[in-house]
């Protein structure tokens, strides 16, 4: 992928609308409605504010190529938590954009931001919140999105360097036992 904008859509639920309209994994949403779509938080935003059961226009690049699809809302998916594709800690992370540091008020301009947190996540149990930029995990820099996920695949305990607006900490998490 060449832009730094747009979400990446990492799974498209059996016959949700976004199946019926035709996303695929590996899309990346860029425009919803004409508007421009930089991150994940102004595609969540821009969807609470639609109304149930209206047409959504969604422009997108695919392998390369730009396509548009039109997604009918239905409740699940006007629901701004709903269908949400959070991580095992119970987080989405991004990349930081020009976009996502003004939104947040970030101090750094490169690395990984939360831009959403699970309610009944592991991360929202240890005081996790969108804006939280994570530095770095198990004493790892975390520059890219492709660190994060790798280490999020390797291990079970993550302890992260992590920075909000006033200070730097440490956030220890664990991923939950599968049941």
């Amino acid at each position: 992928i060449k832009r730094k904008e747009g979400v990446l859509v990492s799974r498209v639920i059996e016959n949700s609308p976004a199946d019926a309209a035709g996303l695929k994994r590996g899309d990346v949403i860029i425009e919803l409605n004409k508007k421009p779509i930089p991150d994940f938080q102004t595609l969540r935003i821009e969807l609470s504010r639609l109304d149930i059961h209206s047409k959504a226009k969604i422009k997108l690049i695919r392998q390369g190529q730009s396509k548009k699809v039109t997604v009918k809302l239905t409740q699940s998916s006007a629901d701004s938590t709903a269908g949400l594709n959070y991580d095992a800690l119970g987080m989405i992370v991004q990349e930081i954009t020009p976009t996502l540091q003004n939104d947040y008020r970030l101090r750094r301009s490169e690395g990984l931001v939360v831009t959403a947190v699970d309610p009944k996540g592991v991360a929202a149990e240890k005081g996790v919140k969108p804006g939280l930029v994570l530095i770095e995990c198990n004493n790892q820099r975390l520059r890219t999105f492709n660190d994060y996920d790798r280490l999020l695949k390797l291990r079970k305990t993550f302890l992260f360097v992590v920075e909000d607006d006033r200070f730097t900490q440490y956030v220890v998490l664990q991923k939950p036992k599968k049941r």
